[in-house]
């Protein structure tokens, strides 16, 4: 005797609901984002893919023209993970510190603070 569950009928009815919904819209989801914001998306898709002094000096350039702590914090972490994956812990360690710095109730500080925790592991 098979048990009904009634939340399942309920869930693929919001589902289906959601996807009809958007079938009729005819901008992508991403079109109401800011260019920062779009820039940051593809900096931060570009950081996964690996070390690359392409995204160092991109991610450098978006900062001198990006204020918004939003997305400064986490693309300070990226950078210096970004370091500690190319090996220079020396800057790694630098970026963390400025995070951990510039936005210590931050999350991004919480996670700064483990790198710098292994990077000092690693070097003792």
């Amino acid at each position: 005797m098979t048990r009904r569950r009634p939340w399942v009928l309920g869930a693929l009815l919001v589902s289906l609901a959601g996807m009809i919904a958007c079938a009729g819209r005819s901008q992508s989801p991403l079109s109401s984002i800011t260019r920062s914001q779009r820039e940051f998306l593809r900096l931060r898709e570009l950081s996964e893919k690996g070390p690359s002094p392409d995204f160092l000096s991109k991610a450098e350039a978006f900062l001198t023209e990006e204020s918004d702590p939003e997305l400064v914090r986490p693309l300070l972490y990226y950078i210096a993970r970004h370091h500690e994956r190319l090996g220079d812990a020396e800057r790694a360690a630098s970026g963390y510190n400025e995070i951990v710095r510039r936005y210590p109730e931050s999350g991004w500080a919480e996670l700064a603070e483990s790198g710098l925790s292994l990077i000092k592991e690693r070097t003792s």
